[in-house]
């Protein structure tokens, strides 16, 4: 079993406002399956995580990962060098840390994505990443794929000695045949974004 990401939860003290550790959410993987573990211990970065101690508790592919349909495109086989695979993060996937509502609805948040990146690569646009297609383990859509930029959004306009002007950038977007969408992008701080 690995472990695929792992966070600490702290909670508020209702009293004087200050910050305590609650628990650490960890996600694992052993072949297609994924699970979640909550431990009280409280795990940092670079600290090995005793998999003994945990209880971990299966994930439902079909609440994480939609069914592909033919209406999506299929990401090239192999994946072109160089591109971006925008997976979600499964830390809030139920239970304590991550207990929203939504967590059964992951696949159909992946599913609604994917059709609006199925609508940019028919109106692409040049400030907008293009969308390679879909990724699919055992018939299931398992992250979307990008072309990867040398940057993203954040470091070309702090890190980049070019000018950059986002009132034309965001000017070409909206007056370009995607604002009848009304689609807006997302993850700014991925290597994929605008």
């Amino acid at each position: 079993m690995e472990i695929c990401e792992q966070n600490a939860i702290f909670k508020c003290v209702k009293e004087n406002g200050d910050v305590s550790f609650s628990h650490t959410k960890i996600i694992l993987r052993e072949g297609d399956q994924y699970y979640y573990a909550i431990t009280s211990r409280h795990y940092t970065s670079g600290v090995e995580v005793d998999l003994h101690e945990l209880d971990p508790v299966p994930i439902p592919v079909s609440q994480i990962w939609p069914p592909f349909s033919t209406q999506f495109g299929r990401a090239p086989e192999p994946l072109p060098q160089g591109c971006y695979v925008k997976r979600h993060s499964l830390i809030y996937y139920g239970g304590p840390g991550g207990s929203f509502e939504g967590s059964a609805e992951l696949a159909s948040l992946l599913m609604h994505e994917a059709g609006i990146c199925e609508i940019l690569r028919a109106s692409p646009h040049p400030n907008i990443a293009q969308y390679l297609g879909c990724i699919v383990e055992n018939d299931r859509i398992t992250g979307l794929c990008f072309v990867k930029y040398g940057m993203n959004l954040k470091e070309r306009v702090t890190k980049d000695s070019r000018p950059f002007n986002a009132d034309l950038m965001l000017r070409g977007i909206q007056e370009s045949r995607l604002r009848s969408y009304w689609v807006c992008p997302s993850d700014s701080g991925s290597k994929f974004s605008l």
